[in-house]
């Protein structure tokens, strides 16, 4: 009901009070929450949370489904690829092939924090794709890759690719706040 509050339709301690949904009739209820585009995202997060505890086999097909929706908008796109993510690491309960192939192809994504996240979730699991996007964003060039720098530092610095440092030391003086941080917390954690 979304006449309540968001307190109200989801309080602080919902996973206690609620940890997992067991009925039909409550799960197509807390999916049609999941689907509403036009809901709150917080909102819409918690109900993915909660199909996820109740370990329900279909959300990532329904995450999927929300990420190829052009109505879908980026904040929550990112929410439902951070999911996946989550599942991917999850080989005996879900179709992993499946979802790791949607966040590699969303590394080409329309939303910028789309593609950042692909590439943080590839990285995570130590998928080949990861380190190789993360190179080729790295020591890409043109406005477009000013904006995947801090984040293709901070995964070579996760993959601890080291014949990189010097490419990163020279970020550690960039013009942009946000990439000199990341090139400095890269180069202090080696």
């Amino acid at each position: 009901d979304r006449r309540l509050s968001l307190q109200q339709r989801f309080p602080a301690d919902i996973n206690i009070k609620l940890p997992v949904v067991i009925e039909a009739s409550d799960i197509a209820a807390v999916t049609s929450v999941l689907k509403d585009s036009q809901d709150d995202d917080t909102v819409r997060n918690e109900a993915a949370n909660l199909l996820h505890r109740s370990k329900y086999r279909q959300l990532p097909g329904i995450l999927i489904e929300i990420l190829g929706q052009a109505a879908e908008k980026e904040r929550f796109r990112t929410f439902a690829l951070q999911h996946l993510t989550a599942m991917l690491e999850e080989t005996e309960a879900y179709d992993t092939e499946a979802i790791g192939k949607r966040i590699e192809e969303a590394l080409a994504d329309r939303h910028p924090g789309v593609r950042r996240e692909a590439l943080m979730a590839l990285v995570r699991v130590r998928h080949p794709k990861g380190a190789q996007t993360a190179l080729e964003w790295l020591k890409a060039s043109g406005p477009e890759a000013r904006a995947y720098r801090d984040v293709a530092i901070r995964c070579v610095c996760e993959l601890d690719l080291k014949d990189q440092i010097p490419t990163i030391r020279e970020f550690a003086r960039d013009e942009d706040p946000v990439v000199r941080i990341a090139a400095i917390g890269a180069l202090s954690t080696w």
